[in-house]
């Protein structure tokens, strides 16, 4: 089945403190001048492909996808929430949704980069995404230079996934990339545990933030399992970590590049696309498990962020709950 995109939504938009905000790697290339037409939900290339040999500069931006870049050679610099890291041979870096970043690129830069969003790393994994891979929640871990046996592990994994990308026809494609995906995020956490860069200590920011996550999915979890009936507010989630909501606000905006409103409407929407396209659970119990108290409230939710009814999203992608 092909991914598709559910989204029609203008090239650039602006995030709630003016920087342009893109949706897909796509809009970010065009944006800087390299114009690709890729797929939304997961993508993966050669930086030689995506950059064709030009020295890149952005200005500063946030975006909606995940982007995982390991190079083999040249050099440049990232900048990720005002703190610049310079990148060369066997650097590995990525980023979540939400940081402000830009770069600086040499035209000699080689390696992988591959893109992906919450959805497609959720859609077919039947495990605990974020409690498996805690650095994807919103973790700033500066570029880590592999050496040893993990240089050729990560070049053939990267390898491996460009090439099911580019030559896999069949009907499991897409369930493939997403088992190699999930396999990657293994490599990544192994590398972060065993690097000397101690990305846990130095860059996970506050233990209130880190509540804040715990908390969230423990609510999303619980709305889904029946265990909750009501999706929890920003002033709820202050009391249960016992702080005011604005401090809270503040803490989560400053050190995730979203705000605590953000971080719950997008997990609603990323739980619900789950549930529609994973189950065949009817519209409006998916609504129920989401909290919101009628269907025609979260329709409206839903077609507002993703341009389609939860129905049209559900057809379009070719429902198969035993996908």
């Amino acid at each position: 089945m092909e991914i598709k995109s559910y989204k029609e939504k203008p090239l650039v938009k602006q995030s709630n403190d003016n920087v342009p905000l893109y949706d897909t790697i796509s809009d970010f290339l065009t944006a800087i001048g390299v114009p690709q037409h890729v797929e939304p939900d997961f993508t993966i290339d050669t930086l030689e492909n995506y950059f064709k040999g030009k020295l890149i500069k952005s200005e500063a931006f946030k975006a909606n996808y995940f982007v995982f870049v390991y190079i083999t050679g040249g050099n440049g610099c990232i900048m990720v929430d005002n703190e610049k890291f310079k990148v060369g041979i066997n650097s590995f870096y990525y980023i979540n949704p939400g940081h402000l970043r830009s770069i600086n690129i040499a035209r000699s830069l080689k390696g992988f980069m591959l893109s992906t969003n919450e959805h497609f790393l959720k859609r077919y994994y039947r495990g605990d995404l974020y409690r498996d891979f805690p650095f994807l929640e919103y973790s700033l871990i500066p570029p880590v230079t592999i050496e040893g046996s993990l240089i050729n592990c990560f070049h053939d994994y990267l390898a491996t996934m460009l090439a099911t990308y580019r030559c896999e026809k069949g009907p499991y494609k897409y369930q493939i990339i997403n088992n190699l995906a999930i396999t990657f995020q293994y490599k990544i956490k192994e590398l972060f545990l065993t690097s000397q860069a101690e990305p846990y200590q130095r860059y996970n920011g506050s233990q209130l933030v880190l509540r804040f996550m715990k908390k969230l999915d423990e609510e999303f979890r619980g709305l889904i399992n029946g265990h909750k009936e009501k999706r929890a507010t920003l002033k709820e989630y202050g009391n249960m970590l016992k702080v005011s909501p604005n401090y809270l606000s503040m803490r989560v905006k400053k050190e995730t590049g979203k705000s605590v409103s953000q971080w719950i409407y997008g997990r609603a929407i990323s739980d619900a696309q789950t549930l529609l396209l994973n189950t065949d659970l009817p519209i409006a119990k998916i609504s129920e498990k989401m909290g919101f108290d009628e269907p025609s409230n979260f329709i409206k939710f839903f077609k507002k962020r993703v341009r389609h009814t939860p129905k049209e999203y559900r057809e379009q992608a070719g429902f198969n709950k035993n996908a």
